[in-house]
């Protein structure tokens, strides 16, 4: 299990650049699900999806295509991590 604590307090060092405001984080083994949100560069809010895996004491972006992806709504955002970021953690786990 990941220290959720531990993880905010890296995060606040290793800010997402386009998505820099934690929403939510949630643990699920070695990995860490992020949902943050931010603005793009004509200030639209975006929504970021990360999925980062504990590498001794730190976390490395999982960089399998399609995970970390940012959208421009919640609703759209939450969708992913449903549908494709808790399904790899689970074939992952196998």
């Amino acid at each position: 299990m990941v220290d959720l604590k531990y993880y905010r307090k890296w995060a606040k060092i290793h800010p997402n650049f386009m998505t820099p405001h934690i929403i939510s984080v949630r643990d699920h083994g070695v990995f860490v699900i992020e949902l943050s949100e931010g603005t793009d560069f004509n200030r639209n809010p975006t929504y970021g999806v990360t999925l980062l895996k504990m590498s001794g004491s730190t976390f490395e972006p999982v960089r399998e295509e399609g995970i970390n992806k940012v959208f421009f709504s919640r609703k759209d955002a939450l969708r992913h991590i449903k549908n494709v970021v808790e399904p790899y953690i689970k074939s992952y786990r196998r």
